[in-house]
């Protein structure tokens, strides 16, 4: 059983929890503002100065789920769709108060590569042109998304930790060879091999699906570290986490999590511990946040 996320479809949860919410259920947008409330907050607590516009910001997070809804299409996680939303409203933020901010997936890392799967057509692009591009687009990511999975569980399985390591700290974390080589303490040309490795991988198994003419390897690069943000191939279980903290998960993997939440600093998984953590009380939440947002339910077709 993996201790992973998966980049596959909602689990049963999620699943239960979206038809819910599709059809207008109050009682199960309750239980996703629940769910998600206080993890979301604790992200928006880290970038931003005060817990007023923290609180402000995660309720637009959860009218733009609402508002935005009919466009998931349930190929990531609802935890990462929200997450990617409350990001948009951080940097969002900022730029209205005329400062320039990157939220970045991971606490260290380069100079952000910025990539957008979502590319922006020329104003010479005709709607049909658009179209056509948005569909090789969406094929790709598709294609880039199950070959992630299938490399990612691979290592895994093989519990090979040291190159899932340098998998997310390439293309997650988006670390240059000779950082990462430092942090595992090994020599930089090993990273470039398993590197070269991967990236292969990867083509050969873009290219079973789209064919050697749409999957070029410059391409894959390009888009991998976008497409691990969105899927989180290698970010823990909340199950996995809870151990984690408890030092009770088995040698391996305790270095693992240790690497991508304490090393890199996943910036969703400490969110998640941060509410772990957290001491319980009873009547912790409150209905504010799903007051504020019911009158945003609306039923929906699927």
């Amino acid at each position: 059983m993996s201790d992973t996320n998966s980049t596959n479809a909602l689990n049963a949860a999620e699943t239960l929890l979206l038809r819910l919410v599709r059809a207008g259920d109050a009682d199960g947008w309750r239980q996703l503002v629940n769910r998600y409330e206080q993890r979301l907050f604790a992200f928006a607590l880290g970038r931003l100065d005060q817990s007023a516009t923290a609180q402000d910001l995660v309720q637009e997070t959860f009218i733009g789920f609402l508002q935005s809804m009919n466009r998931f299409q349930g190929n990531a996680s609802l935890e990462s769709f929200l997450f990617r939303i409350l990001r948009r409203r951080i940097v969002d933020h900022y730029r209205s108060r005329g400062q320039h901010h990157v939220v970045h997936a991971c606490e260290i890392g380069d100079e952000p590569v910025h990539l957008n799967l979502e590319n922006v057509p020329s104003k010479d692009t005709t709607a049909s042109q658009h179209v056509h591009n948005e569909e090789q687009i969406d094929a790709h990511q598709n294609a880039l998304s199950v070959a992630i999975g299938s490399v990612t569980n691979e290592l895994r399985e093989s519990h090979k930790f040291r190159d899932l390591k340098i998998a997310e700290g390439l293309f997650y974390a988006g670390l240059r060879n000779q950082k990462l080589a430092e942090l595992i303490s090994i020599a930089p040309n090993e990273v470039a091999v398993v590197k070269h490795r991967l990236l292969q991988r990867l083509n050969d198994q873009v290219c079973c699906v789209l064919g050697p003419v749409n999957a070029a390897s410059e391409r894959i690069e390009t888009d991998l570290i976008t497409a691990w943000e969105v899927h989180r191939p290698s970010c823990p279980k909340r199950s996995t986490l809870r151990r984690y903290t408890l030092g009770i998960l088995p040698p391996p993997w305790q270095d693992f999590v240790s690497f991508h939440v304490e090393t890199l600093g996943c910036r969703y998984c400490l969110a998640n511990l941060t509410e772990l953590k957290s001491v319980p009380t009873p009547n912790r939440r409150d209905d504010r946040l799903f007051q504020s947002t019911i009158g945003f339910l609306k039923p929906t077709l699927d």
